[in-house]
């Protein structure tokens, strides 16, 4: 037989261990074709909240809405939210989502970039059962964003319990005082 110093010869015997059955992942069923690249889920493992095209409303004389076409992660704009040092804590914007159900997941998915660094459980998302961002269905906490006017970060918060099944607003609200930094939120998902 062959040795690790020695290496694989002539006559020597390889013998490689199989591998299990694949098991299907979506126990809906989850279509896959041979040679192909893709697999097509049965149903949908997202659900849009807002993608960041459009401007929130401001909650507050304190804040400025607008969309930023320079920094953004999915489509061409990302919702930019800008905090002016008179604002405290508090409702601070908000986006009309139309009504979602979203009782079949339990986590929420967004990228987010803030010019200052922003300390823990300083800002929240919230889902809302009206439009305007006033009643809380569901708190997203945001967690700390050190990197300062970095690049966008990727952020799943998973709240272990199915979010609210008739969602019609998300809002931003500052559960600390933020300063004066600016927020950019893009691709807000349901999951």
């Amino acid at each position: 037989g062959a040795t690790a110093a020695k290496g694989v010869v002539a006559g020597d015997t390889v013998r490689v261990m199989g591998s299990t059955d694949p098991t299907l992942v979506d126990s809906t069923g989850a279509v896959w074709t041979q040679y192909s690249r893709t697999v097509t889920l049965s149903a949908s493992v997202t659900q849009m909240i807002a993608d960041g095209e459009t401007a929130w409303t401001a909650a507050s004389g304190d804040v400025t809405t607008t969309t930023n076409t320079s920094i953004f992660k999915e489509n061409i704009k990302s919702a930019s939210i800008a905090f002016a040092t008179p604002f405290t804590t508090g409702i601070a914007a908000y986006f009309a989502t139309g009504t979602l159900n979203l009782s079949g997941y339990q986590q929420v998915s967004f990228w987010i970039r803030s010019s200052l660094a922003v300390s823990n459980n300083t800002l929240s998302l919230r889902l809302c059962s009206d439009v305007a961002g006033v009643t809380t269905v569901d708190t997203i906490v945001i967690p700390a964003l050190p990197q300062a006017g970095g690049a966008m970060s990727a952020i799943t918060i998973d709240l272990g319990a199915a979010l609210g099944s008739s969602i019609k607003s998300i809002a931003l609200y500052a559960d600390l005082v933020p300063g004066a930094t600016t927020l950019l939120l893009d691709d807000i998902i349901s999951c």
